[in-house]
């Protein structure tokens, strides 16, 4: 049997490779579940070297995603998804978000976890306080659902 982590690798590290030569737009139809919390750490260097602040329209990706992305190495900061674009769409509101920062597992327990800023979180929702599914999409077409939240 395989473990949940060679088959989420084998689903998603695939498609994260070839962002950089996709189109953001590209579909092909799969789906799997994400979780954010909304609650981006700012103010901090992140895993790829940037300051984030809570109005940038930026994402962190679980730790199990950024450090087993290929090409990564020791040093964080030289990590390939560092700058990642990542579409994600809610309710008909869609945009592009950049890769910063490497989500520790007490944020992001499941492998296709990620956080993002509230300003993320609002330009999807249009400022909607809650919790809201969206869909993300990376250049590679590849789709999870995910649950968000603001408060």
């Amino acid at each position: 049997m395989f473990s949940p982590f060679a088959v989420f690798a084998a689903m998603i590290l695939p498609f994260m490779a070839r962002v950089y030569s996709s189109p953001a737009t590209r579909d092909d139809g799969h789906t799997g579940k994400g979780f954010s919390h909304g609650a981006f750490t700012q103010n901090k260097a992140s895993a790829c070297g940037n300051t984030p602040k809570d109005t940038d329209m930026v994402i962190s990706i679980s730790e199990t995603v950024f450090d087993n992305y290929p090409g990564a190495g020791e040093n964080s900061v030289d990590n390939p998804i560092c700058g990642v674009p990542i579409l994600m769409t809610y309710n008909g509101n869609s945009a592009t978000f950049t890769v910063i920062d490497r989500c520790a597992k007490a944020q992001c327990p499941g492998d296709n976890d990620f956080d993002m800023t509230s300003a993320v979180f609002k330009k999807l929702t249009g400022g909607v306080k809650g919790r809201a599914r969206s869909t993300v999409c990376s250049g590679g077409g590849r789709r999870e659902r995910a649950t968000s939240a603001y408060d």
